[in-house]
């Protein structure tokens, strides 16, 4: 009967919470769009479905950041090097200056 009392208080604050969580993941598209056409914003990665694989959760922090018309990516690579820095960190880096950047819908 204790066990019941307890799976009945789980399932109620489980529900009490998901409202909370399902508003803050909302983003209107107003908002979303005003944000990219900016050219400013980052994207931060925390999943990836390598082309061998399931999904997996990123435990680093990877991201990619879009500032006017520079570009700063931090992703991660899934693959096969066959030679590689001792000081390497992994993952691929690179800043661009320059970027094309266009937006369509």
């Amino acid at each position: 009967m204790k066990r019941l009392h307890f799976y009945g208080l789980l399932a109620s604050l489980f529900i009490l919470y998901m409202p909370g969580i399902a508003n803050a993941q909302k983003l209107d598209a107003a908002n979303t769009k005003r944000i990219v056409d900016a050219k400013n914003y980052v994207f931060k990665a925390q999943s990836v479905t390598p082309s061998r694989g399931s999904l997996r959760q990123l435990t680093s922090d990877y991201d990619l950041t879009v500032a006017g018309d520079s570009l700063i990516a931090y992703l991660p690579y899934f693959g096969r090097a066959y030679s590689a820095p001792i000081d390497s960190e992994g993952g691929i880096k690179f800043t661009s200056a320059k970027s094309d950047y266009r937006v369509k819908q």
